[in-house]
C-alpha cells in the first residue's frame, strides 16, 4: 500500500502540470477590441493627439499588447495598448467636433500608468485603467491629471474584456474631457 506522502506527490504534479498547461494555453489568446465614443461634449477647433506611452511595456513588464494581469490567464488585445487608448482619445475628440491635425497649437499626449486585470479563481475580478493625461499649448504644459478608474466583472470571455476596457476608456475619457473642458483648456 501507498504511504500517504507518494499521493501527496501525486497531487502536487499533477497541480503543477495543470497550472502550466492553464497558463500557456491562455497566454496566446488575442482579444479583438474596438473603441466606440459614447460621450460627447461639443468642441471645436484643432488638437494633435501624440501617441501615449504604455509603460509596463516601456519598463519591461509586459508585450505591448498585453494586458497587466497578475493571475491567470494572461490578457493579450489584437492591437498594442498605447495605440488602442491613443485611438480612443481620438475618435473621442473627433466625436466631439474636434479636427485632428499633426502640428495644432493644442496637443494632447499621456502616459498609461497601468491598465490591469486582477483575475483570481473564486473571487469578484477587478480591472484598473490609470492615465496621466496632458496638454500642450504652444509646447507649453497647460493641463496635467491623473485619471484612475476601475470596475469590476465576472469571468473572462470576449465580450467581458471588450465591454470592460470599453467601459474603463470611456469613463476615463470622459473625467479627462470634462475637466479639460470645464478648465476652458479645450
Amino acid at each position: 500500500m501507498k504511504s500517504w506522502k507518494f499521493y501527496f506527490k501525486c497531487f502536487l504534479l499533477i497541480s503543477v502540470i495543470t497550472y502550466l498547461l492553464l497558463l500557456t494555453s491562455c497566454s496566446t489568446k488575442k482579444w479583438e477590441v474596438r473603441y466606440s465614443p459614447n460621450f460627447t461634449i461639443q468642441g471645436d477647433g484643432t488638437v494633435s493627439v501624440k501617441k501615449f506611452k504604455y509603460l509596463a511595456h516601456k519598463n519591461g513588464k509586459v508585450k505591448p499588447n498585453q494586458i497587466e494581469c497578475p493571475g491567470i490567464p494572461r490578457i493579450f488585445i489584437d492591437k498594442n495598448v498605447d495605440s488602442f487608448i491613443t485611438d480612443s482619445i481620438r475618435t473621442e475628440l473627433s466625436f466631439a467636433g474636434f479636427s485632428l491635425e499633426k502640428n495644432s497649437n493644442i496637443t494632447i499626449k499621456g502616459k498609461i500608468l497601468n491598465l490591469i486585470a486582477d483575475y483570481r479563481p473564486g473571487f469578484i475580478h477587478r480591472w484598473s485603467l490609470s492615465i496621466k493625461y496632458d496638454i500642450e499649448r504652444k509646447s507649453k504644459n497647460v493641463y496635467s491629471k491623473s485619471i484612475e478608474v476601475t470596475t469590476k466583472t465576472g469571468p473572462i470571455d470576449f465580450d467581458r474584456v471588450q465591454n470592460t476596457l470599453q467601459n474603463l476608456l470611456s469613463k476615463s475619457n470622459k473625467q479627462f474631457l470634462l475637466d479639460a473642458k470645464r478648465k476652458n483648456i479645450l
